[in-house]
């Protein structure tokens, strides 16, 4: 995504960049948002779950690949139970409309289940050198 094009209340791969390095970062998840329930500045409703964070500004707008690992590695269909829970966001290349792209994933810090092969795929590879 142009950067241009970006929500500035919503994190993007390059939120997790410094000094020209991806980083990770843990996060404790304070509320989840329904889909519809934000709209983007271009006018376009969000049609995912939102993750907002303590102590954060910005919030995440996971892929549904990503909300399917969360209630599988937390045992928990109800995104409201995630409250509370430590989750670590990193960036990996993935693929997406035939290109290559770096994308925020997430790791449950308190893993209670094993995602099937089908999720863990999506977990790409971590670019920050720290294996998910």
């Amino acid at each position: 995504m142009d950067q241009s094009a970006a929500d500035d209340r919503f994190l993007y791969a390059w939120d997790l960049v410094k000094d020209g390095v991806y980083t990770t970062a843990t996060v404790e998840i304070s509320a989840v948002h329904k889909p519809g329930t934000f709209t983007f500045k271009n006018g376009k409703v969000c049609d995912r779950l939102a993750l907002e964070f303590k102590g954060k500004a910005k919030k995440l707008a996971p892929p549904y690949t990503q909300c399917e690992l969360l209630r599988v590695m937390l045992r928990s269909n109800s995104p409201s139970a995630w409250v509370g829970e430590k989750i670590t966001l990193y960036v990996s290349k993935i693929t997406s409309f035939g290109g290559k792209d770096e994308a925020i994933r997430i790791k449950p810090d308190r893993i209670k289940g094993v995602p099937p092969n089908k999720i863990r795929k999506q977990m790409g590879d971590d670019l920050t050198g720290k294996s998910p």
